[in-house]
């Protein structure tokens, strides 16, 4: 154990020795645990903490306050202590993350330069599942990585296919039609 900060936590080199080691259900409990811990220590528990916790324990419903807690980590430009609790619970618990948690943990490995792991990542939204709306986030944000990789052509397809969808959300319209103008400077055109 570490005393960081004065919290007390796992040091790095056994959480990784225990990582993917222990039963689901064992892993699942010790999550709940340390939740419940924190919740009761005097000092006011880090709500990141607690919601990943109770997340990774298996309560679906901190999800929200999960997500929730790593956006406010993604507006601060913290994109590596994000993208360490992303990675595992996407590890553990990827259905459980639900489309926003997948678009999330592509926006953080994208900011990261993990390109291909945020395509494959991506690639995991079922979008016949998750309906129209959330189908052009995930192309948008597909376009958005394939472009930072350098592959213009097919950004630039996806883009131009979700600038011709009738019905497709304003917001995400003017910010398509200005990842498209990148991409047309990129290739000098």
């Amino acid at each position: 154990w570490l005393e960081t900060g004065g919290r007390l936590r796992l040091h790095p080199l056994v959480a990784d020795a225990l990582a993917g080691r222990l039963d689901a259900g064992i892993e699942r409990g010790l999550h709940a645990a340390l939740a419940r811990a924190l919740e009761r220590r005097g000092s006011p528990p880090d709500a990141l903490e607690v919601a990943f916790h109770l997340f990774m324990g298996g309560d679906d419903a901190a999800r929200e306050s999960f997500l929730a807690a790593v956006g406010a980590l993604e507006r601060r430009s913290d994109f590596g202590a994000g993208l360490e609790l992303l990675d595992r619970a996407l590890a553990r618990r990827p259905a459980a993350l639900g489309a926003e948690g997948l678009l999330m943990a592509a926006r953080f490995l994208r900011s990261t330069g993990n390109y291909a792991r945020a395509l494959e990542t991506l690639r995991r939204i079922d979008e016949r599942e998750q309906g129209p709306a959330m189908a052009d986030r995930r192309r948008f944000e597909e376009a958005a990585t394939l472009r930072l990789s350098g592959q213009f052509a097919e950004a630039s397809a996806l883009l131009q296919g979700l600038l011709g969808r009738p019905g497709l959300e304003p917001g995400l319209r003017a910010r398509a039609a200005a990842l498209l103008g990148r991409i047309l400077v990129d290739e000098g055109r």
